[in-house]
């Protein structure tokens, strides 16, 4: 990005646009930004300066003043993560303006997020202020409730519940953890993020918003059992990082204030014998009613670019394959987003329409390889990686689709997963095995043998044909390959 002395200079007093957790932070945020940018175009002598990826490299020795200045530019790009659209005018000849949704900002080093949170779940690092919970049986009466403290609770439950919180927070992105947004709606009076924001500016101290959020809960949940409903509150002050990705506690610049809500089943324990130690013999065993780990949760605000994103919830379901359409639909107002499974058979059906009659072996097997290829380069990064409609299509042409077959290609995206849906890329395939499938036979290839595997005409019939390396079992019993004369047969040659 090209800057130059004018690039934002008359910007340190504007106004922001859209809400935000701490608009003030921000603001003061926005203002240092600008003085640093200006300042270090003043020290070039007002000239333009190329910035790079390596552009602050080296310096995390420097003075004092120096480490301050990176913090604001720091600054200023996490204030533009809040932001819904960002647009940067740069004073540049014929280039026009850069405009960056949130959307595309959200979810950077979402992993490192989640287990800088996950850590908090420990005595030692505990941040959680209050912990509140609602017994509700399999006819929906709520059986009895809780309102404590967490910090003073034994320690043995303690570990019991940041197991359960720790639980909420794991899982794989895409398939049973997901980041939603909230839809304008939502955020306006009476709407489902409004009510949650209530909720959490309440500290949960207000017993009739907590039995309205109970009451929601109840409603929308679809569970035939008993269950506990559990939501804790959260005050996070979030240390600052130096350069080299250090924390630095007396630097904190935001405070992270959330709730995180659980829901778990809570069934009878399994029968059995036990041993009656008063006794001094076994006996049946006395079943009680025990909670499980959560069936579902979610965190508000979501915690994206180790920040407040009051636009965003992160949600978990323990089944990746039923994510409680209802739930996400009626209690939180998100837009319902594909699970794994639907990811998968609409990836299958773009391919199998837009290819038609030339949908081979071989342009899959292609197909499979450029896809484990970029999952095997996305593998280090913060976030998963996901396929819009465009990549999708790119994919496509990479792996020889012909451009004439992809003319209908955006009518089958459209219709199969949606216009503007994303695909995790990690639903999509099995990158340790390819999986060649008959009415009665099943093959799975390693996918960097997948070439032993091959297509042929053989005495007018399609055949699958393997290529014998390092010999064959059969039921674990190694077999010998078959000889010229059985080679003949199958060609058809006598």
């Amino acid at each position: 990005m090209l800057l130059g002395p004018d690039a934002f200079r008359g910007q340190e007093d504007e106004p922001r646009e859209h809400p935000a957790d701490s608009d003030t932070r921000a603001k003061t945020d926005v203002k240092l930004a600008c003085k640093a940018v200006l300042a270090l175009v003043s020290t070039s002598g007002g000239r333009p300066m190329l910035l790079g990826p390596d552009a602050f490299r080296g310096q995390e020795d420097e003075p004092r003043e120096h480490q301050l200045f990176l913090t604001a530019l720091l600054s200023f790009s996490r204030f533009c993560y809040k932001m819904i659209t960002v647009s940067i005018v740069i004073p540049r000849r014929n280039t026009p303006p850069l405009n960056i949704s949130k959307k595309e900002l959200s979810k950077t080093m979402i992993k490192k997020e989640i287990s800088e949170l996950k850590r908090l779940f420990t005595p030692a690092n505990c941040s959680i202020s209050r912990i509140c919970g609602c017994y509700v049986d399999g006819e929906k009466n709520k059986k009895t409730h809780m309102k404590e403290a967490f910090l003073s609770l034994p320690e043995e439950d303690m570990f019991k519940y940041f197991e359960i919180f720790r639980k909420c927070l794991s899982g794989s992105f895409g398939k049973n953890l997901l980041n939603l947004d909230f839809p304008l709606d939502a955020e306006k009076e009476g709407g489902t993020q409004e009510f949650l924001l209530q909720l959490r500016n309440s500290q949960l101290k207000d017993d009739q918003l907590l039995d309205a959020f109970y009451d929601r809960i109840i409603e929308t949940y679809e569970y035939t059992g008993n269950y506990l409903v559990l939501v804790i509150h959260g005050i996070y002050d979030i240390p600052g990082k130096t350069l080299d990705g250090l924390d630095m506690d007396d630097a904190s610049e935001e405070v992270y204030n959330h709730i995180l809500c659980c829901i778990c089943p809570v069934e009878l324990s399994k029968p059995g014998l036990s041993y009656r130690e008063l006794e001094n013999t076994f006996g049946n065993r006395v079943r009680d009613w025990v909670v499980g780990l959560p069936d579902l949760g979610f965190l508000f605000p979501a915690f994206n670019d180790r920040s407040t994103d009051l636009h965003s919830t992160l949600y978990y379901s323990k089944n990746a394959g039923d994510l409680h359409d209802a739930f996400i639909d009626q209690m939180l107002g998100c837009p319902l987003p594909l699970d794994a499974g639907t990811q998968k058979e609409s990836f299958q059906a773009i391919i199998a329409e837009t290819l038609g009659d030339s949908c081979d072996y071989e342009t899959v097997k292609t197909i499979h390889e450029n896809l484990a290829e970029m999952l095997e380069e996305a593998k280090d990064a913060p976030e998963p990686l996901v396929l819009d409609k465009y990549q999708v299509k790119s994919l496509l042409a990479d792996s020889g689709v012909e451009e004439e077959q992809l003319q209908e290609f955006d009518r089958h995206f459209d219709q199969a997963a949606g216009e503007r849906a994303e695909i995790y890329a990690a639903n999509l395939v099995n990158t340790r095995s390819l999986e060649v499938k008959t009415a009665d036979v099943v093959i799975k290839v390693s996918p960097d043998r997948a070439d032993l595997v091959e297509t042929r005409e053989i005495d007018g019939r399609p055949c699958l044909v393997i290529a014998i390396d390092g010999g064959v079992e059969v039921n674990g019993i190694m077999v010998k390959a078959g000889g010229a004369s059985q080679e003949e047969d199958i060609s058809g040659t006598p």
